[in-house]
């Protein structure tokens, strides 16, 4: 596949009593006349990444789904693996190394996790995110998922490909998934997204975070 007008989706919020697929994604595709996505990529199975995605799998025609096969005992995985197959989507594992094709002008560079998935954390599903680079142009942009402090001292491990013009901070800007130095220093972006609610829920986003940011 090759055109100039192909649709990823990365993740898709909360899923339950407010669902980001039905009340956020779905609507705003529609109003931007979309009506089929050529790739979804889930960074890992957790519930406010996963959750929204249900909705959209169910509602609107799409061709490929990636992730990186990480499981994870819930009901929200077993309803994703079974749409999955039951609407016999093209799906694919991806690990760090890979290239995602077909997106013209666009490069897409899987950076994390490798064959050997990091175990014996505090929260192993986290550090084994898909963390994604895209270059169109001039701009890039980086997607950390929610690696934590493992996840991330692993990334650093390519420091000399993690430069980007924007990045996606890692876990909400929570401390912990981020080593705000060593990883500013390596991306070096100009423009920084912290993916967290108005209340500061979990206290993620702190001070520290933004300040290294601003």
């Amino acid at each position: 596949m090759c055109s100039s007008d192909l649709t990823m989706l990365i993740d898709g919020g909360r899923g339950g009593d407010y669902d980001s697929g039905e009340k956020i994604i779905l609507p705003f595709l529609r109003s931007k006349g979309i009506n089929k996505i050529d790739a979804v990529l889930l960074t890992h199975p957790d519930q406010d990444h996963l959750g929204g995605l249900l909705s959209v799998l169910k509602k609107i025609k799409t061709n490929y789904v990636f992730d990186s096969a990480a499981f994870k005992k819930s009901k929200s995985y077993d309803q994703y693996r079974k749409i999955v197959k039951e609407k016999d989507l093209n799906y694919r594992q991806l690990r760090a190394h890979e290239q995602i094709t077909g997106f013209e002008k666009t490069k897409l560079f899987v950076l994390h996790p490798s064959d050997n998935f990091i175990t014996n954390t505090s929260a192993d599903i986290n550090n084994n995110s898909l963390v994604l680079k895209l270059i169109y142009g001039k701009v890039s942009f980086l997607f950390c998922g929610d690696i934590q402090q493992q996840g991330t001292e692993e990334l650093l491990k390519h420091a000399a490909h993690l430069e980007a013009t924007v990045i996606k901070v890692p876990h909400h800007g929570s401390d912990e998934g981020f080593i705000q130095q060593r990883l500013l220093e390596a991306v070096a972006p100009k423009l920084a997204v912290i993916s967290a609610d108005e209340y500061g829920r979990f206290d993620f986003a702190p001070v520290e975070v933004m300040a290294q940011i601003g």
